[in-house]
C-alpha cells in the first residue's frame, strides 16, 4: 500500500475515533437523561395516585367517624340489638324503617358503597343499607375471611385486606369498620361499610402518562407468594387470584415492592 495511502487513513483513524467516542458519549448521556426523565415522570404519577387513594380512604374515615356520633344511629342500633332474634317485633320494625329512612341509606348512595352493616356485639349482622342483601346477611357474620373487621373494629377503626365476597359472586371489596358506643360510652356494637373496590380499581387502572405497556400493580406478601390485589391492564379477571412465587425470576419489581422496597428496579 502506498505511504501516501496509508497516512491518509492513518489520519482520518486519528481524526474519526474522538468523533466516535464523542458520538457514544453524547448517547450515553442522551439515553442517560431520558431513562432519568421517565423515571422521574414514573414517581409522579406513582404518588398522585397514593395521593388520591390516601384521600378517598380519609374520606370514608371521616364518614364512618359520622355515622358513629349519630344519635338516632345510636339509638335504632340499640333496639336492633335488643330484638335481634324477634324481627318481627313492632320495636324492631319501627327502628328499621327509622334507619331505611335515615342517614345511613343516603350516606351508602352518595358514597357508592355496597352496603353499610350494623353489627350485634355478638357478631351478627342487624341491619342492612342494602334491601337486597337482608336475607343473605341478616344475623350472619361479616363477609371477611377469618371475621378480622369484626375483632379489629370493635377496638378502632380498621380497614380489612380486599377480598372475594363469595355471598356477592365473588366480587373484590373491603371492609371499613369502626365500634359504635350508646351515649354513656358502651360498647353497642361495630358499624361496618362495605366498599366496592371498582371505583379504586378504576383509578389505579388509569394508564395516564404510562404509554401502552405501562400499569400500576398493587401486592401483597402472603407467605411465599405476592397476591395482586388489583387486575392487570390485559386481564382483568386476576385480582385476588393472580400470584408470583417469592423468588421467582418473573415479576421481580412487585417481589421487591412487597418486601418494603421502593424505587426503580
Amino acid at each position: 500500500m502506498p505511504i501516501k495511502v496509508k497516512l491518509t487513513l492513518y489520519f482520518l483513524a486519528i481524526g474519526l475515533i474522538p468523533l466516535f467516542i464523542l458520538a457514544i458519549l453524547t448517547f450515553n448521556n442522551y439515553r442517560n437523561s431520558l431513562e432519568a426523565a421517565r423515571i422521574s415522570q414514573l414517581r409522579a404519577v406513582t404518588a398522585l395516585k397514593a395521593e388520591k387513594i390516601e384521600t378517598y380512604f380519609a374520606g370514608l374515615k371521616n364518614d364512618i367517624k359520622i355515622a358513629q356520633s349519630g344519635y338516632a344511629i345510636k339509638k335504632s342500633f340499640q333496639v336492633l340489638n335488643q330484638f335481634a332474634y324477634d324481627p318481627t317485633n313492632p320495636e324492631f320494625l319501627a327502628n328499621k324503617a327509622i334507619l331505611d329512612a335515615g342517614m345511613l341509606k343516603k350516606m351508602a348512595s352518595s358514597i357508592g358503597l355496597f352496603d353499610i352493616l350494623l353489627v350485634h356485639p355478638d357478631g351478627r349482622i342487624v341491619y342492612t343499607t342494602n334491601s337486597e342483601h337482608y336475607q343473605k346477611y341478616f344475623l350472619n357474620f361479616l363477609p371477611d375471611p377469618g371475621q378480622k373487621a369484626f375483632k379489629e373494629g370493635k377496638e378502632k377503626i380498621y380497614i380489612s385486606d380486599v377480598f372475594l365476597n363469595q355471598r356477592e359472586g365473588n366480587k373484590p371489596e373491603l371492609l371499613l369498620t369502626a365500634p359504635a358506643f350508646d351515649s354513656k360510652g358502651v360498647f353497642i356494637g361495630v358499624i361496618a361499610f362495605e366498599v366496592d373496590m371498582a371505583p379504586l380499581y378504576r383509578l389505579i387502572q388509569d394508564v395516564t402518562g404510562l404509554g401502552e405497556t405501562g400499569e400500576t400493580l398493587l401486592g401483597k406478601k402472603i407467605g411465599n407468594q405476592v397476591v395482586y390485589l388489583n387486575p392487570l391492564r390485559h386481564d382483568l379477571g386476576t385480582a385476588l387470584k393472580k400470584t408470583v412465587t417469592i423468588g421467582a425470576d418473573i415479576s421481580r419489581p412487585i417481589q421487591k415492592a412487597a418486601h418494603g422496597r421502593n424505587g426503580p428496579f
